[in-house]
């Protein structure tokens, strides 16, 4: 990003997919309640978006987030990850894989094992903050979701909503 710096952060991956800005580049938010096993409709935004090699953005905590990013990575697209804790000690065979391609970055500004709810709002802020483009998936209860869908509404970012 060319107006945002990392400072205290920690990083793994390639850094130039955070200073150079890739083609497309898509926020990604996704309830907790989202039903991920037999969402047809999740399966293939994540598949089309890989195969075009947009780039994904998020904290890819919900099960249904983590979907998305591995289905992106394994069909070829990228992604920054933003993590509202340490960086992980393993990674699935898929982020290698993408680590080693050039197609993931992973950041990390806390030293705690797990998020938090205050974390997670941060980075979920950072990563709309980042893209004029977002995408989001309501499930039953959006209390997190809403707020952050209402405010890329209010900047102007184009915005589009699945339900479950």
């Amino acid at each position: 990003m060319k107006k945002m710096k990392l400072i205290g952060t920690k990083c793994e991956g390639n850094l130039r997919l955070w200073t150079t800005i890739p083609a497309t580049r898509i926020s990604v938010f996704a309830s907790q309640t989202v039903n991920v096993h037999g969402n047809y409709q999740l399966e293939q935004w994540a598949v089309e978006h890989g195969r075009l090699r947009h780039c994904v953005i998020g904290t890819f905590h919900s099960d249904a987030e983590r979907e998305i990013l591995n289905l992106v990575l394994a069909n070829g697209g990228k992604a920054v990850w933003f993590r509202g804790c340490r960086l992980p000690f393993q990674y699935t065979d898929v982020h290698l894989q993408a680590f080693l391609d050039g197609r993931l970055l992973v950041i990390s500004c806390f030293n705690r094992k797990h998020h938090t709810e205050a974390t997670a709002r941060f980075c979920a802020h950072w990563a709309a903050m980042c893209t004029d483009h977002h995408a989001y998936w309501f499930g039953f209860k959006s209390d997190f979701l809403t707020p952050m869908c209402q405010k890329a509404f209010a900047w102007g970012k184009h915005v589009e909503i699945y339900e479950d």
